[in-house]
């Protein structure tokens, strides 16, 4: 049996106070195999995006606990948490969240500022490579199309070498072709190169046989 890489032990979220406070997540516990690919799927607002968040650091939760590797996430600093996600995470967002001012090899190799710019580099040239569209790596975002934004933000999300790769809903914005080649890619980063994948997405359609489904309602998940 696979290592557990990522663990939720009661978590919950609530927004609010009082009788206009919203509970997003209510009491979820789950873990997540090294090497899975598993999809998050259920309708909008049923809060699939709130547990991606919480569960890479970027939003703490009301109660509970997130462990990844064993480590309890928020029991770290700010400072270390954000350290700790960057070296261990990618994230890679349904509107790609591409600096518009930067080309497409500036955006992947932002998360590398504080490392050898010229290695930095090196790196985000081959990940572009890999993923077919080292061609474009001089253009501004703005010249890109959808597929291509989003296969720089794949590019973004790997340039640390993350053991867990999460996304929030990565196709939604995507025609039915840039869709199937995303898909493609996730697909090939998860069994060629052992990526843990975690993928939100309210269209089932796009769950594969060898995945694992978590389904969940009004902030509850049924495994």
């Amino acid at each position: 049996m696979n290592d557990i890489i990522i663990k939720l032990d009661n978590l919950t979220k609530t927004y609010g106070k009082g009788k206009t406070s919203v509970l997003a997540l209510n009491d979820v516990s789950l873990g997540v195999a090294k090497s899975d690919f598993t999809f998050i799927v259920g309708p909008s607002g049923s809060g699939k995006s709130t547990l991606l968040h919480c569960m890479c650091g970027l939003e703490e939760p009301t109660s509970g606990k997130c462990f990844w590797t064993g480590r309890n996430v928020y029991a770290m600093s700010d400072a270390d948490r954000a350290i700790y996600r960057r070296g261990n995470i990618g994230f890679v967002f349904q509107m790609y969240n591409l600096i518009d001012e930067l080309t497409a090899i500036e955006n992947v190799v932002l998360p590398c500022f504080k490392n050898s710019r010229k290695d930095a580099f090196k790196k985000g040239v081959e990940l572009l490579q890999y993923l077919g569209i080292k061609e474009r790596m001089f253009d501004f975002p703005v010249r890109l199309s959808g597929g291509e934004r989003q296969r720089v933000a794949i590019a973004r999300a790997l340039i640390n070498d993350p053991e867990v790769i999460l996304c929030d809903e990565p196709t939604g914005n995507l025609d039915e072709m840039a869709c199937k080649n995303v898909m493609s890619l996730l697909n090939r980063l998860n069994k060629e190169d052992n990526k843990t994948i975690i993928m939100v997405t309210h269209n089932a359609g796009l769950v594969s046989d060898s995945s694992k489904i978590m389904r969940i309602e009004s902030g509850a998940v049924m495994q």
